[in-house]
């Protein structure tokens, strides 16, 4: 029995009718079905990780390999997509509250007072 609502099937099928997503399907038409899956669900799992072991790992630009992850994978797959989905709606979300210079100014001392006593604290030495 389905129990999905009609807002949740509108969802679904905002989803499946993303331009964007069947360009990429008929870029890749050419491999049969379940070929395409395992590959998608390889490549942008792979690219998680490597996102995600890059927060410990020395190198830079965690987020781009994990949003683009997410972003392969929501060619195949609607989980992802609503994922996508949720995420550019909270960064809109956020970009339009940091546009309000007196929050900005807020978030980037914070962000620099919790830099600077990050650094204080981990830094070698620093009690000598």
């Amino acid at each position: 029995m389905d129990v999905t609502t009609r807002e949740e099937r509108s969802i679904d099928s905002e989803i499946e009718s993303n331009p964007w997503r069947e360009r990429v399907r008929s870029a890749l038409s050419g491999i049969p079905a379940p070929v395409r899956k395992v590959l998608v669900a390889v490549t942008g799992s792979v690219l998680i990780l490597i996102g995600v072991s890059l927060i410990w790992l020395p190198g830079p630009f965690t987020l781009p390999f994990v949003i683009a992850g997410v972003v392969i994978l929501s060619t195949e797959f609607v989980w992802a997509s609503s994922i996508l989905r949720i995420g550019q709606e909270q960064s809109a979300r956020l970009f339009e509250m940091l546009r309000n210079p007196w929050i900005l100014l807020a978030v980037l001392l914070a962000a620099t007072v919790t830099a600077i006593t990050a650094y204080t604290i981990i830094r070698p030495g620093w009690w000598h």
